[in-house]
């Protein structure tokens, strides 16, 4: 947007009417004594980012975003572990200049505790940082007392840092949101170094870019030479950070799949790129449990369900990608699931449950890990099933046309002359189909309690902001979730055989026949 439109957005005022100001329309700051109401909104001044309240999932936050994105995809989120109910809440800047979200829910959300000035104001500048700056008696910028990019949430962008500030212990980092639905912190962490981007899964190294080289990094291959990098390291502070030409739109995401890319959908890192075992670049080593091989995946299946879960986990700081790796690490785990409609906690199965077929009921979509080898299999069975049948047809349609257009005219004739046995006979010769035979066959950062199902021996525990995640245990004594005389349910230890959906084997054997 230009310079006009963010005239525009200027020009507009705000209102008192009896108390606390509240802007009646686009503005790009909040003087002290005004406030945001929840259904307006904060437009910087040339227009490129706004910050306002949404809705997720029936809780309300206060975020920024790209004024030009359509999805409204957001950058930042003040309240992101701390969200409120309905849509009484106001962004207000009180006469200390104290930053804070009032709603009726409970206490106020104070962003800039320590950090305030009787003279002050809060703006959202160009960049996308929210910012609140001490003024001087002319009206003047003294002095920057809190700014939204000191507390990153799952986006960086240009001109963010990634780092550590020695003097105040700040640290910049970014972690991901749970999922699409919620953005608590979540499974994935982005740091820096001092060296190179360090991506974590709870603590633990996940990814790693490489140095920094050529306007990019060792393991990550930027297509878009659009990116300036910033690498700083001294007494004060230790950051990355990066710029682009000619104030290009630009954000690096970091999203709840282990997933890094950029504004243009390049990624940096693949979702679940280093859960499978293979020695991409950056990749951590990872060595799968004895009981699994480097082609296990995780494969989103509708499956006939008549049971229970094993086990369940209903901490609600717990994303897909927790659960998956909890079962990837326990031999007893056949599938998992989020167990709440907004895709958080973890319910796991240790039965082998049949594919479900079209009408089946007792349908339910759930992860199930396999070896990708029964899939390639299975595609491979069908190939070749699909090749005889269709050699066989050809055979038969490319087997002397003559032979057949002339057996249907000769059996007229024979009809017309009252002649009998068998039509087409000619110099005695009777004429039969040649017999060929054919055989196919297929192959085959809050702790929080972790509440159980049912209290089992030793069970998954669940965190954020760095601490372990402990998979479930399976000793000699029995499987995590295990219910004392279940029919049906696997002996201590075991994992149940249960029926499969595998193909059986057949065999098609086509006949054609000829004598002489």
């Amino acid at each position: 947007m230009g310079q006009g439109l963010g005239f525009f957005f200027l020009i507009l005022s705000c209102v008192c009417l009896g108390g606390p100001c509240f802007c009646s329309a686009h503005t790009d700051s909040i003087k002290p004594g005004e406030g945001l109401q929840f259904s307006k909104l904060l437009v910087s001044s040339q227009g490129t980012f706004t910050l306002g309240f949404f809705i997720l999932d029936t809780r309300s936050y206060l975020g920024i975003w790209y004024t030009s994105d359509v999805n409204n995809k957001k950058v930042w989120v003040a309240n992101r572990d701390n969200p409120i109910s309905g849509t009484n809440a106001n962004l207000m800047l009180d006469g200390n200049g104290t930053l804070m979200i009032i709603h009726s829910g409970g206490d106020p959300i104070v962003l800039n505790s320590n950090q305030a000035s009787r003279n002050s104001i809060a703006t959202l500048l160009d960049s996308g940082n929210f910012v609140v700056s001490a003024l001087n008696s002319d009206g003047s910028v003294k002095q920057t007392l809190w700014e939204s990019f000191d507390d990153p949430t799952d986006t960086l962008l240009p001109g963010m840092k990634l780092g550590i500030n020695l003097k105040t212990g700040q640290n910049w980092s970014l972690a991901s949101w749970i999922n699409e639905q919620v953005p608590d912190p979540g499974t994935f962490t982005l740091e820096w170094n001092g060296t190179q981007l360090v991506m974590k899964r709870r603590g633990d190294i996940y990814w790693s870019s490489g140095i920094p080289k050529d306007r990019s990094f060792e393991f990550i291959q930027t297509h878009h030479n659009i990116y300036y990098f910033i690498s700083v390291c001294n007494d004060n502070e230790i950051y990355f950070s990066y710029s682009v030409q000619d104030g290009a739109i630009s954000k690096w995401v970091l999203n709840s799949r282990g997933g890094f890319f950029d504004t243009h959908g390049t990624l940096f890192v693949k979702e679940d790129m280093c859960d499978r075992y293979d020695k991409y670049p950056g990749c951590a080593v990872q060595e799968p449990p004895t009981c699994r091989t480097r082609d296990f995946q995780f494969m989103k299946q509708s499956v006939l369900n008549s049971g229970y879960p094993s086990l369940m986990n209903i901490d609600t700081s717990l994303g897909l990608s927790d659960c998956q790796a909890i079962c990837r690490n326990n031999c007893s785990c056949t599938a998992c699931n989020t167990v709440f409609t907004n895709g958080t906690g973890c319910q796991f199965w240790r039965d082998k449950l049949p594919r479900a077929q079209v009408g089946d009921a007792n349908q339910e979509e759930l992860y199930v890990l396999s070896s990708s080898k029964d899939t390639g299999n299975l595609w491979r069975n069908l190939s070749i099933i699909c090749g005889v049948v269709g050699l066989v047809i050809i055979l038969i349609f490319s087997c002397s046309p003559r032979k057949f257009g002339g057996r249907v005219r000769r059996e007229v004739q024979s009809h017309e002359a009252g002649a009998s046995g068998i039509a087409g006979d000619r110099e005695g010769k009777k004429v039969k189909l040649p017999e060929v035979r054919a055989t196919g066959s297929t192959g085959d950062r809050k702790e929080k309690k972790v509440k159980f199902l049912e209290p089992p021996a030793s069970g998954i525990t669940g965190d954020r902001g760095g601490k372990k995640v402990k998979p479930l245990e399976v000793g000699a004594s029995g499987t995590t979730g295990d219910r004392e005389g279940k029919k049906g349910q696997p002996r201590d230890g075991e994992v149940s055989g249960g029926k499969t959906a595998d193909t059986k084997k057949k065999k098609v054997t086509f006949l054609l026949r000829t004598d002489e």
